[in-house]
């Protein structure tokens, strides 16, 4: 994988992609911007939760930005051999 500058990704960047996705994911699931996501708000966006379910996502209710980081990187592909270097 390259950092879309040419350069080989590494897992600095590996982890920026990581926070950049999950940023994204977690400002469209945190509807009431108070920093947690609620039942209410993962039942809301039912296609998108049930695909990250499906990735092995486990949602919790009150679920923080750090937490859904954490879960959302379990559900991205891990880089191969070439990728890490």
């Amino acid at each position: 994988m390259q950092d879309g500058k040419g350069a080989p990704a590494t897992a600095a960047t590996n982890k920026n992609r990581t926070q950049q996705i999950a940023g994204f994911l977690f400002k469209r699931f945190d509807s009431d911007g108070d920093n947690r996501i609620s039942q209410e708000e993962w039942d809301a966006q039912a296609v998108l939760s049930e695909s990250y379910t499906e990735k092995g996502f486990v949602f919790t209710a009150g679920m923080t930005r750090e937490r859904f980081t954490g879960e959302i990187a379990k559900t991205l592909p891990k880089p191969g051999p070439e990728e890490e270097k």
